[in-house]
């Protein structure tokens, strides 16, 4: 398969969700602007989201990664 088979990765960098709404909405909204939760991009850095029972949590990952490069 080459990149082209795959539908363009929707850029979630501009995304503003209101945080003071409740979880599931939140949830919601990003699902409904981001369409794949699993594969998606923010700016040109593609996002592809995999889980695993041994893995560390995501948003322990994501807090590291903003620590590191903020």
């Amino acid at each position: 398969m080459s990149p082209s088979d795959f539908p363009p990765l929707t850029d979630i960098s501009e995304m503003r969700i209101d945080p003071a709404l409740p979880g599931a909405e939140r949830l919601r909204i990003f699902l409904e602007a981001a369409g794949n939760p699993y594969r998606f991009r923010v700016g040109e850095t593609p996002v592809t989201v995999v889980y695993s029972d041994n893995a560390p949590a995501l948003q322990r990952v994501l807090t590291d990664l903003c620590r590191h490069t903020l």
